[in-house]
């Protein structure tokens, strides 16, 4: 967590670091978050979910399919009922956090949220 105040070069400070990962071959998950999308519940998530598994970066294992398919329908029929249900919104929270750090297991790398302040409830809570 790199903090402080606004124009310090907190971001360049990051780009920096993470450059030097990537040439090292680590793996970059980055995402910049903006003002006025905090009502996009999951919007980053997806987005970064969904070029894992487009890039075939991971296979998605069949027992998160289902949870992982409530935020991308392309993995096939999300299960019945809704994350109000006792244990629901546990497991899917737990499913899109291992989805989006699933290729982080053989490799190492870094997960840079610029702006972390802009995101939405929903992907912090994917995140924590």
């Amino acid at each position: 967590m790199i903090e402080g105040e606004s124009g310090v070069g907190k971001t360049r400070l990051a780009q920096e670091a993470i450059a030097a990962i990537g040439t090292r071959g680590g793996r970059i998950l980055a995402a910049h978050p903006h003002a006025g999308e905090q009502g996009l519940g999951l919007r980053r998530d997806r987005r970064a979910a969904a070029r894992r598994v487009r890039a075939d970066l991971v296979s998605v294992d069949e027992a998160l399919r289902a949870d992982a398919a409530r935020l991308l329908p392309e993995l096939g029929t999300p299960p019945p009922g809704s994350l109000d249900e006792p244990g629901a919104r546990l497991r899917f929270l737990e499913t899109i956090s291992r989805l989006i750090l699933a290729p982080f297991e053989e490799t190492a790398g870094v997960v840079w949220i610029d702006d972390l302040q802009w995101c939405d409830p929903a992907s912090l809570d994917a995140l924590a």
